[in-house]
């Protein structure tokens, strides 16, 4: 299987520009379009498009460590791409695109072929799969360095057998004084460098981890000289998930390889397809909630006087300060007032307010924030300045909430953790739950949010 890898991905190309193909085709019988020559050659030009796209970002290469929906993640913006350099090439020539159903046309083509290009990638890994579970296509490795990160990784590719990984040893030829403090709970050395060496040299491993603690990274160079007569890979696992990683990812600064550590997962595309959601949630709950919105509003004015709306600085996107919108719920209605959280039966809340903060009622003027740009539907719910104040120096890593935009609801309010936090352990709870967010955002995981938020919210209007 190795040895025939090349040609392997060189098929996969060619079923690639299949399916881009025959899907122009198809999309036009659905359409009820006849097939012509102008077809042909728009099917042909898209495939050199594709080709040229997926040549700069090299999806074809071993996709054997990595999940299918990564390698599809990657299929789908190649073919995008293609998509946009089709359209702008149809528009600078004038030929083709003439009306709106024409791009309509071109959505379901892109649609289609991404469809068989999952389709035909998803059956190849379970193919695949299947026949890495034996004993076949299996990759021999073995980690230098005895530590935490090089048992992590072996775990993983013992619990992940569909990667067709066998470890065959871990080498150390550290000093017991200095392998103290690193070496992992239940590992135990097989040799040392110069065994993994003999042992690559007789052909008895294909890959070699390089998995040492921080700190001996002045060895690696020696280590990769080491192994210059041998056939082997040679890969590095830096120990860099002792810093609590968020969000991590590589870069490259005009061929520098870069680390983040630490960041927003708003970053690139994302961010703008983060805005689109929350324009569109916005936009289309707004007038739904119009008349709730009204009424609201009369009944906090006529229960109570002072203004209907309750203004207070929060910190944004980057700590940034910006006023929260909400209903009044309380008689005191200067919002940048020395900050006392409310607590239950608290005597400064109106009538009507208690209601509207057992139902979340009060929150839906934040929905005009979410149009101006200041928060987001879902995300890390903003705390007064004067609390982020209290907590930032207490609780680790407290202000990297601040990484993406607040939201009306998050996944700490729909898991248990909302209302009051009167307790250091509670804020410290709810905290992790931001982080979790930020570190696992998707789009399904904001749809599973907004559902649980409206299930919760119907459950308040119950009869208790």
């Amino acid at each position: 299987m190795q040895q025939y890898g090349a040609v392997f991905v060189r098929l996969l190309f060619l079923a690639d520009a299949g399916a881009l193909y025959c899907s122009l085709y198809v999309a036009l019988a659905l359409v009820g379009i006849p097939w012509n020559q102008r077809y042909v050659t728009l099917a042909l030009l898209s495939v050199v498009l594709f080709g040229l796209v997926t040549s700069l970002r090299q999806i074809y290469r071993s996709w054997r460590l990595a999940r299918l929906r990564v390698e599809l993640v990657e299929v789908a913006q190649s073919l995008t791409a293609t998509a946009f350099l089709l359209l702008a090439i149809l528009y600078a020539v004038t030929v083709w695109i003439e009306d709106r159903s024409q791009i309509l046309l071109l959505a379901l083509w892109f649609v289609l072929a991404f469809a068989g290009m999952a389709a035909a990638r998803t059956l190849m890994r379970l193919a695949l799969r299947s026949y890495r579970l034996g004993a076949d296509d299996h990759r021999l490795v073995a980690f230098y360095g005895a530590t935490n990160t090089a048992a992590r990784l072996a775990r993983t590719f013992q619990l992940h057998a569909w990667m067709g990984v066998d470890v065959v040893g871990f080498y150390d030829d550290r000093a017991a004084q200095d392998r103290e403090g690193s070496l992992a709970a239940g590992v135990t050395p097989s040799g040392t460098l110069q065994d993994l060496m003999d042992l690559a040299h007789q052909g008895g491993v294909g890959a070699v981890y390089v998995a040492l603690p921080l700190g001996g990274e002045q060895r690696l160079k020696a280590i990769v000289d080491a192994f210059a007569d041998t056939t082997v890979s040679i890969f590095y696992c830096p120990a860099l998930m002792d810093f609590n990683l968020l969000n991590a990812h590589w870069d490259d600064v005009i061929g520098q390889p870069v680390i983040s550590l630490v960041t927003s997962p708003f970053d690139g595309y994302r961010r703008h397809l983060k805005r689109i959601e929350d324009l569109a949630l916005a936009l289309a709950i707004l007038p739904v909630i119009a008349l709730p919105l009204a009424v609201i509003a009369v009944a906090v004015k006529l229960t109570s006087p002072g203004p209907v709306l309750y203004l207070q600085t929060r910190h944004g996107l980057g700590g940034r300060p910006f006023k929260i919108r909400k209903f009044r719920t309380m008689f005191t209605v200067d919002g940048d007032a020395e900050f006392v959280q409310a607590k239950e039966g608290d005597a400064r809340i109106t009538p009507v307010g208690a209601f509207l903060r057992r139902t979340s009622l009060d929150e839906l003027p934040q929905f005009f924030n979410v149009l101006a740009g200041e928060m987001s539907v879902v995300g890390p719910r903003p705390a007064p300045v004067r609390y982020n104040e209290d907590h930032r120096r207490v609780i680790y890593r407290y202000m990297v909430r601040h990484k993406v935009k607040p939201g009306i609801t998050g996944l700490a309010q729909v898991s248990g953790s909302r209302g009051e936090t009167q307790t250091v352990g509670k804020t410290e709870e709810r905290t992790e739950f931001d982080l979790r967010y930020i570190n696992d955002w998707s789009l399904w995981l904001d749809i599973t949010i907004l559902w649980k938020t409206v299930m919760m919210t119907v459950a308040e209007f119950r009869p208790r």
